[in-house]
């Protein structure tokens, strides 16, 4: 069932950043087919570090399988990982591959934006396109 990821990279990652991106993945048990490409999916005032394009199932399984709070911890680890010291522009877009709903993850979620996109995914109820969570209003929104 992991033959469905895909892991998009931006083309400025050196090799040993994309492996040990592979080698986290590998530790949630998902092994993603790689792509170098260039930005292209939308969202213009981003710079798309990695889109990570999971089947819904898949991520919500992953979740659940460790338990609750902690779930959502190591998931924006990973996050915060991949940006650190980033450009605040830079996001993680994990893409629902079957409905194309995005959702742009940057290192300073809490960990309620982690909570409220599996809940979204889980229900299926997410529609094409890009979404970011709204601090304000406390929930995910999508690009007008």
């Amino acid at each position: 069932m992991t033959d469905n990821i895909e892991l998009f990279v931006n083309p400025g990652l050196a090799p040993d950043e994309v492996a040990d991106i592979r080698a986290e993945l590998r530790d949630w048990g998902w092994e993603p087919a790689v792509r170098r490409m260039p930005p292209r999916r939308g969202a213009a005032e981003f710079t798309w570090l990695l889109l990570l394009t999971v089947p819904a199932e898949i991520i919500v399984k992953t979740m659940l399988e460790q338990a609750g709070r902690q779930a959502f911890e190591t998931l924006r680890g990973f996050v915060q990982r991949r940006l650190g010291h980033q450009e605040e522009t830079q996001v993680v877009v994990i893409e629902e591959a079957g409905s194309g709903a995005q959702f742009a993850l940057s290192a300073d979620l809490p960990l309620e934006a982690y909570r409220q996109m599996v809940e979204a995914l889980s229900a299926g109820a997410t529609d094409d396109g890009l979404r970011t969570f709204d601090r304000g209003r406390g929930r995910w929104v999508g690009e007008t």
